[in-house]
């Protein structure tokens, strides 16, 4: 196959979100039936004509879950992007998977659907299928995206002519080399995307996706279309313990509150990138992990396909699994445990924004650390010798255990020098693109009782893990906690 671009008119070839949804507003034609309960029905239709792409939206059982599924068949022709539009928004659902069985097609139409499925947070999977060029830039926008072993998922530089570069072929280059920045993709990924060679596609391999930090997940689900709705989630009381799933951690609902982000101008080890002092509000109740995920609970992530570990089981140092937090591991790996969780359960796991990790860690304390204005060996796992089985020490005002000590923890926002510009909601800041990511906390290791502190702040390599470094989860509630994505 090859890419079909002569000239990239991409400016009017997208049409953008916010335009289609004024265009389907409420009543409209193609929107979907609701049942009396108000959840989106999951009657099979159609879209699409007998040329370009055919859409199918329907409903099917993956793992126990029921999940709306768009399968996306045939060319992706000119204009294509709007059918697709109209599908996703007829599917009503906040939990959607798009399936991808295409050959290839228009560029430009490509990238439109591929910016669609972007911005409404999807899925993407190639199961037991090709999906190339057009259709291969599109499925790079899912969130999580998904391949099957036999998938077969092809890229071919918009230019051909022995080898050469038209200058109208160029310029398709730079427009997706742009939009493959969009996605956060590195440059080394674009170059393997967008460049590949004349003559011959070149398919992804998950040694490829790894060597290139293209995060790819491997594909377990399957299951027939059902006629069902996923249960809307009636949000526990602030204070209360619960698992989604046996293998799940147990997580802890914190209420909602306002409090002030980063450190007093007199306190003692205060960093310049812990200010501007600032209040932050979280509006809802959120549910924090009770404590630091473990081995216990990676190993069933990996056991399901969830989190790539080839040899079957992250370095422990020696120091023993079971109820030990997980180490050695990278940001992404915290982002594809939560990605698995929120597959698994249908509900939002994420990692904790960097403000609701503070808020969760101080847990209504405005003292140094949440013990006060010291932290000592009674009170935490620091300047120790090794990791120790999570909730070995007292718990916070919130019932968090290990918000301070053991290990260092993700969080989901890009390091930033300061909180100038910082949103006062609580969200995680965290562009395309960003290399350096937050941990908080300190670990097991640490001397330093001004690293210790609730507001101390460190930077991390997203792709580096230390033996010192592991993760915790957080996860919405109620009508928002359904159907989360991860980023790429």
């Amino acid at each position: 196959m090859r890419w079909r671009l002569l000239v990239m008119r991409l400016g009017s070839a997208v049409l953008t979100l916010t335009g289609l949804l004024a265009s389907f507003a409420p009543g409209a034609a193609g929107a979907a039936e609701r049942t009396s309960e108000g959840q989106p029905a999951c009657e099979e239709r159609s879209f699409g004509a007998d040329v370009g792409i055919k859409v199918t939206v329907s409903c099917r059982d993956i793992d126990g879950r029921v999940v709306t599924v768009l399968l996306v068949k045939g060319d992706i022709e000119t204009g294509d992007d709007r059918t697709f539009r109209q599908a996703l928004l007829a599917a009503d659902s906040n939990d959607v998977l798009v399936s991808f069985a295409s050959a290839g097609g228009d560029l430009a139409a490509g990238i439109a659907i591929g910016r669609a499925i972007w911005l409404s947070e999807a899925a993407t999977v190639v199961e037991d299928a090709e999906c190339a060029s057009a259709c291969a830039l599109a499925w790079l926008a899912g969130r999580p995206r998904y391949m099957a072993p036999r998938a077969a998922i092809g890229f071919h530089a918009p230019w051909r002519d022995n080898g050469t570069k038209p200058e109208a072929s160029t310029a398709g280059s730079a427009v997706v080399g742009g939009y493959l920045r969009d996605l956060g993709l590195t440059s080394e990924a674009i170059r393997y995307i967008n460049e590949p060679g004349p003559d011959e596609l070149r398919y992804l391999t998950f040694d490829d996706a790894e060597a290139l930090n293209i995060a790819v997940r491997r594909w377990t689900g399957g299951g027939e279309p059902v006629a069902g709705i996923v249960p809307p989630e009636k949000a526990p009381a602030v204070g209360t313990a619960f698992r989604d799933c046996d293998a799940c951690p147990e997580m802890v609902v914190v209420p909602a509150g306002t409090f002030m982000m980063g450190s007093p101008d007199d306190e003692a080890g205060r960093q310049e990138d812990e200010s501007p002092r600032h209040e932050v509000r979280l509006a809802a109740p959120f549910a924090v992990g009770r404590t630091e995920v473990t081995f216990d609970e990676w190993a069933a992530c990996v056991a399901e396909g969830g989190c790539n570990d080839e040899d079957g089981s992250r370095d422990d140092a020696g120091w023993g699994r079971g109820t030990r937090p997980v180490i050695n591991v990278s940001w992404e790996d915290a982002r594809a445990y939560a990605d698995w969780l929120s597959l698994k359960t249908g509900r939002a796991y994420r990692l904790p924004s960097e403000a609701e990790w503070e808020y969760a860690a101080r847990a209504g304390t405005t003292t140094p650390y949440g013990s006060g204005a010291t932290l000592d060996a009674e009170d935490a796992n620091v300047d120790g010798e090794k990791t120790v089985p999570v909730g070995s020490y007292p718990a916070n005002g919130f019932g968090l255990l290990d918000m301070h000590g053991n290990v260092w923890e993700w969080v989901a926002d890009c390091y930033a020098d300061s909180y100038r510009g910082a949103p006062g909601t609580g969200a995680a800041v965290s562009p395309p693109g960003c290399d350096w990511r937050v941990v908080r906390g300190a670990g097991w290791n640490t001397t330093a009782p001004e690293n210790m502190r609730t507001a101390f702040r460190l930077r991390r390599f997203a792709e580096s893990s230390r033996d010192s470094l592991g993760f915790r989860v957080a996860r919405a509630l109620g009508s928002d906690g359904e159907a989360a994505r991860g980023a790429p």
